[in-house]
Parts: structure tokens; sequence; C-alpha cells
């Protein structure tokens, strides 16, 4: 009787509407209400909620942080060097597509989700640089919608990250072949099967050789620090990507339009050949997308190989325009000046030439020999240089093995320097049936006894021989 009466009533100016209530799970919206967009913005900040007393089950389970209330000039470096002290973590700043600053927030991952803890008790609240940093749990990151996993790429997320340790000047003997035919003018097969008297596999290790030293000298001429490579263990960039196992004579056009679709490019390094690069990002986010949507993709029928460079690869920052311009006009003087003073230029030329090592013995031996490879190989690799005096493969004792040799061999020239040039040239990768050779210096007088006492003292000491009379009254005298 009471609602009857005061529905569709006035108070004041405006009309009421009274209606019988309802039980709570009976009270559902209707469609097109207005109710939609709370509950939606309820269901938003539903993660937000606990703010103040974040979980620490959450920070448990995933180590990840969110930082908030950053400064916008603040950079990943000043983030890493922040959580250095707490333990090895992965910070990832996002920043705004067009203006490439960050928007004030951060995403931190630590390998050990008790770190993470640590971290997130002691810096909470903290002041840096200037602001309240707020850290609260981040949630796990959600799948894409409609890309299920196969079981081999679910096996593969549940190992553990490794570096690659690869070789870093790494030719594959496709590409190899491909760049000695195409200059030989030649086609493949006649290159492989064609060989004559020569051994198929010194070829082919010979031709790869030469391709890896052009690819030295060209890195080296445009800037690159050729002996950071060798450091394995040492720090990596994050916005330098090397390329590897591209195919032969690949254009930096076409490189360029696979990478630049995930950022803007500042630098490429792309020898003639075409079979490596190197491909410089302007910020760590693109580069770290590249590198996860392109490694291990085909291109052109082949598998491409990314790795990161290590840090300070280039000894100079990328180039502007200004810089540019002024190179140009550095060049004309340096030309007009070569002219004037012809004996300036000789001079300049002659102590760029006086580069290399030491002189050392005319000795030397090579590890890592291939079984299947012959004293013939071997002196084939070395046929193109001067002086070749003698090459030794020490053979198995009769009885001992299948194979012939033990898988090392002693190579010896006339003078050193003959001996010096052919381990300059070679040194650096030469590969024979598949298997990358390492040169050793040794002296002209050391045998097989003497490497085997270097070697032993390298490896845990001295190497002591028994008599089996002695080792049996030891046994004896034991039990």
């Amino acid at each position: 009787m009471a609602i009857k009466q005061l529905n569709n009533s006035f108070i004041g100016m405006t009309k009421i509407k009274v209606e019988p209530a309802r039980d709570l799970k009976e009270n559902k919206p209707r469609r097109g209400s207005s109710r939609k967009k709370g509950q939606r913005a309820d269901q938003k900040n539903s993660k937000f909620k606990n703010e103040d007393a974040p979980p620490k089950e959450l920070i448990l389970q995933t180590g990840r942080l969110f930082l908030r209330n950053l400064s916008y000039s603040c950079k990943a470096e000043d983030i890493e060097n922040l959580f250095a002290s707490y333990g090895q973590s992965e910070v990832h700043l996002v920043t705004n597509r067009v203006s490439k600053s960050n928007i004030g927030t951060c995403f931190v991952r630590f390998s050990v989700p008790e770190e993470a803890m640590k971290a997130f008790e002691e810096l909470d609240g903290t002041d840096f640089q200037g602001r309240l940093l707020h850290i609260i749990p981040a949630h796990p990151q959600k799948e894409e919608p409609g890309e299920a996993k196969t079981w081999k790429k679910k096996k593969e997320d549940k190992k553990t990250p490794k570096a690659k340790t690869w070789n870093t000047l790494f030719v594959s003997l496709n590409a190899a072949t491909d760049v000695i035919s195409q200059r030989l003018k030649i086609s493949k097969s006649d290159l492989i099967l064609n060989a004559g008297k020569d051994s198929v596999a010194a070829r082919i290790s010979l031709g790869e050789a030469q391709v890896v030293t052009e690819i030295k000298d060209f890195l080296v001429a445009n800037g690159v620090a050729i002996d950071s490579f060798g450091q394995a263990d040492g720090p990596r960039s994050k916005t330098v990507i090397l390329v590897k196992h591209l195919n032969a004579f690949t254009t930096e056009d076409s490189l360029r339009k696979i990478f630049e679709r995930y950022g803007t490019i500042v630098r490429l390094v792309l020898p003639p050949c075409g079979v490596s690069a190197l491909v410089e990002f302007d910020e760590p986010n693109a580069a770290k997308m590249a590198f996860e949507r392109l490694d291990n993709q085909t291109v052109d029928h082949t598998i491409m190989f990314l790795e990161w460079a290590p840090v300070n690869v280039f000894l100079k920052p990328p180039k502007t325009k200004s810089d540019l311009k002024e190179e140009d006009e550095d060049d004309v003087e340096q030309s007009d000046s070569a002219e004037k003073n012809p004996k300036s230029s000789k001079t300049t030329k002659e102590k760029n030439k006086k580069k290399g090592t030491k002189k050392k013995s005319t000795k030397f031996i090579l590890k890592n020999v291939d079984f299947r490879a012959t004293e013939k190989d071997i002196k084939a690799l070395f046929r193109a240089h001067q002086g070749l005096k003698s090459v030794r493969l020490p053979k198995k004792l009769p009885g001992s093995g299948p194979e012939k040799h033990r898988g090392f061999a002693f190579v010896e020239f006339l003078t050193p320097e003959q001996a010096e040039c052919a381990f300059n040239d070679l040194c650096m990768d030469c590969h024979l049936y598949k298997r990358r050779l390492n040169f050793e210096w040794t002296s002209a007088e050391e045998s097989v006894e003497m490497l085997r006492k270097r070697t032993a003292e390298n490896y845990g000491g001295e190497t002591k021989k028994f008599k089996k009379s002695d080792l049996l009254s030891e046994l004896n005298s034991n039990s």
C-alpha cells in the first residue's frame, strides 16, 4: 500500500520511484544499464585494492615487482644499480613508442623470489631521484590468447636460459662455399667434386678462413673491437645484436627491413660477403623484442642465429648527420695535404703496417684435429704459405684404438717470420672436417713427452709412472 502511494510521487522538484527490495543474488544488472560500467571499473581496480598491504605470497611465487611514481628522466641503468645489491634481476622500463621516454612505471624480475621480497621490504616508500618510490607485487605474465604452446615449446620454457657461447665469427659451410664459388666463377659442384689432387676438406677450410679474415678486417675498419668477442663470460650489451648464419651476399636493405619493424636502428654493420652483421637499436626494449621474435627464425631458407654482442663492442658512438659532414670535410683536407706532402702519407701507411705479435718460434701445434684428417690435408692447409718444413701427426700405438693419430699435429716452418704469418692468417677461425683447429706455439725442441708434462702441470700436477710390480705390491698390501 505504501509503495503504491509513494511510487511516482514528488519530493520537491524531483520524481521518485519505489520498488520492492530483492535479494542480492537475484539483483542482476540489466543489459545496457549503467551499473555495468561501474562493475568493470571495480574489476580493473580489484588487483590494486590491497596496495597498502600487498600479499607476500605473490612475490614469492613470481619474483616480479612493479615500480610506480618514477621520474621521467629515469633510465634502466639507474634501476639496475638500485637493485644490484639484492641479486640478479631483469629490468623492463615501460616507454612511450612515439616519444621514446618512460611513462613512470617499470617491471623488475628477480631470478630468486626471496631476493625480490627483500628488495620490496627495504625499498618500498623510500626516496629515489627526488620521488617517493611505490613498489607493489606484479602479477605473472599472461599468455597471448590463441597461441597454444606445443610440447616442445613447453619443454624449452622449463629449461633455464643459458648464454650462447659458440664461435662469434661463425660462418656456415654452405655460405663459405657460396662465397668461394662466386669469386672463382665456378659452380659449387665443380668446387667440391673436381678438387683434383688437393683435399676437398682443406680447400673448403682455406676458403672459410679467408672469409673470416675479410670479415675481421672489415669490422676493424668500421670501429669494432675484435678482442671483445673472445670474452665468452663477459657482460653483454642490451642494444647491440650479433646476427650470424646468414646467406652469402645478404644485402643491407633486406636485413634492415627485417629488424626495422621492432624499432629504430642506429647502426648496421654488414661485411661485403653478407654472412654476419651487427645491428644496434636506439633503446633496449626494441632490441629485446627483436631478439625474442627473430632468434632461430627462418630467413631465406636458412635459420638465423642471434647473440647479444659484448659490452663496448663499438669503439665509437654512432655517427650523426653532422659527424658525417665533418668527416667528408676532413677527408678532403687530408687528400689535399697528401698531394702536397707525399712523404707524410707514406710514413702513416708504414706505421699502420707495423702491427702484429712478437716473433715466436718456427714450430706450433694444431689441436682438436679430426681423426679422419691426414698429413696430406694439413699440408694442403699451409700450401699457400712459403717455408713449410715439415708436418707430423703423432700416431697411436698399435692396438690402442681404431684412430690412426692422437688428435694433434706439429707444423714447422723454416723461419719464425713465415711461421708467424701462417699462424696469424689461420688461427682466428680455421675448420677441418667441421672441427675448429686450435693453434698453440711450441718450442722447436719440444717433444710429445714434454707436451704431456706441460699439459699435466696445467691440469692438476705432474703425472706419475708406476711399474706393474709396484702396483701389484701396493694392491696386495692394501688388501
